[in-house]
């Protein structure tokens, strides 16, 4: 699983916190990971790209990861068919509820 984080982030360190934090709430399903990048976004002041790559455990499904994602954000949009990719943003229409650290979320699936 590919994952890339927009965090909202002064410096490096905040955005290794907020990643720390992001990686907590998927330690269920998490083996290993393995951060491929962290650096400033140049579109946007005080956000951070954070990209990592990510080995499941065993017992990973879709139905426990939809459940740990809903404690980041409470509106994730769906794409493909099947499904190979989640988003969350703190600008999506349907957002009520995203942590703080976190500006936008993209997960890419390899079920």
């Amino acid at each position: 699983m590919f994952i890339r984080l927009y965090l909202n982030a002064k410096n490096k360190d905040e955005a290794q916190h907020a990643l720390n934090k992001f990686l907590q709430i998927l330690k269920p399903i998490v083996e290993n990971n393995k951060l491929l990048k962290i650096e400033p976004y140049w579109k946007i002041e005080n956000i951070y790209v954070v990209e990592i790559d990510v080995i499941n455990t065993k017992n990973y499904t879709k139905t426990k990861l939809n459940e740990l994602l809903r404690e980041i954000s409470d509106n994730w949009i769906e794409f493909g068919d099947p499904v190979n990719e989640l988003l969350a943003s703190s600008t999506g229409d349907s957002c009520n509820f995203i942590l703080p650290e976190f500006n936008m979320i993209n997960i890419y699936l390899d079920w």
